[in-house]
């Protein structure tokens, strides 16, 4: 999403972004502008015609939010008849955390990454 959207769309991106809950920091990341852009396009208001995008973006993160958490949910019934104690407090910790993250709607490819690294530590830990 970097330089190739026009400024409405950023705009509307942005906002989008940010009703998701996503600081400026990763806003600025993920549309590839900065701090300052973001904090002054969300002192602007979306253009009408741009609204529609801003809507398609949310659905998007919405979907790969939900994509992940099939995944993990996957992975989770295939290792847990084979889990330890220890492994059990583990996912404990991982879902509470992704309580909290539902709470401030997950961070786009931050919660794919999380659910990588957490799958390693896991595997890592059964071998």
């Amino acid at each position: 999403m970097k330089k190739q959207l026009p400024k409405p769309a950023k705009v509307a991106a942005t906002h989008a972004l940010r009703d998701l809950k996503f600081e400026i920091s990763q806003i600025a990341s993920i549309l590839g502008i900065g701090e300052r852009s973001v904090s002054r396009y969300l002192t602007e208001v979306p253009e009408d015609d741009w609204r529609s995008f801003g809507e398609d973006v949310k659905k998007l993160i919405r979907v790969k939010e939900d994509e992940v958490a099939a995944q993990t949910l996957a992975l989770i019934e295939k290792k847990l008849p084979h889990a330890q104690f220890r492994d059990l407090v583990g996912l404990y910790k991982i879902l509470r955390e992704l309580r909290v993250g539902e709470q401030t709607i997950a961070r786009g490819l931050q919660i794919e990454d999380a659910a990588r690294v957490n799958y390693i530590e896991f595997v890592k830990d059964e071998g």
